[in-house]
């Protein structure tokens, strides 16, 4: 199983930090006996160790992209969470969003790290996921599941160069009020505001649920609903 677990991680050698690999090898290796377990057994013995339910769902997306890279044709714990959509739903509380596509424009322009500013505009016009980001070349990154995704960011804005470290890259972003995953989630907002429907969604974010995209046009829908609606009671 090391010896996989090793495969796997050289194989997101050129997607994800260095700081990143060596954290994610910690987190396999010290859960390597949940990793081979059967996954309704290691998700009771992470709630019984009180861990936190994003905590487990993080642990869980991770040990499915490992099975998916090994591409054996069972992914035990992908369809663990598929048959038990429920236990992950409310893993965490959606975060809100307090600035508007262009808003976080203009933060970010203001930074002085050429190499954050950059990084940040790329995430922000492509709706790139950070490690995504390491991974582009000729249009395309390698989503979740090691899938190729094309992206379409503007020609010459944002730069794939960067020094790798995220915990850098993220401290730059909360002093604007920001956060690396918060430009994904604005460029998704953005293209609801351009009139993208949920196909249009889906092939841009790289997301495999309908819902997910849903969610992101109900906001629209409610306002736009909410207009048509007529006082009758008004002066």
């Amino acid at each position: 199983m090391m010896n996989k677990i090793e495969a796997y991680l050289e194989s997101k050698r050129y997607a994800w930090a260095p700081s990143t690999l060596s954290s994610e090898r910690s987190r396999l290796t010290s859960n390597i006996g949940l990793l081979e377990s059967d996954p309704a057994w290691a998700y009771d013995q992470l709630k019984k160790s009180n861990v936190k339910p994003y905590s487990i769902k993080t642990l869980f997306i991770r040990f499915s992209d490992f099975y998916s890279f090994l591409n054996n044709g069972s992914n035990p714990f992908s369809n663990f969470m598929k048959l038990n959509a429920n236990l992950f739903k409310h893993a965490y509380t959606k975060e809100q969003l307090n600035v508007t596509f262009q808003e976080a424009a203009v933060l970010i322009a203001s930074i002085e790290n050429t190499d954050v500013r950059e990084k940040a505009k790329r995430l922000l016009t492509g709706g790139l996921r950070y490690t995504e980001s390491f991974t582009e070349h000729e249009g395309q990154v390698i989503g979740k599941g090691s899938k190729p995704r094309k992206i379409f960011a503007p020609e010459g804005v944002g730069s794939i160069t960067f020094n790798q470290s995220y915990t850098t890259f993220r401290r730059e972003l909360k002093k604007l009020g920001l956060k690396p995953h918060t430009l994904r989630k604005l460029f998704a907002n953005m293209l609801v505001e351009q009139g993208a429907g949920e196909m249009d969604l889906l092939k841009a974010m790289g997301w495999e649920s309908i819902q997910t995209a849903a969610s992101y046009l109900q906001a629209k829908r409610d306002e736009q609903l909410k207009q048509l609606v007529i006082n009758p009671f008004a002066r």
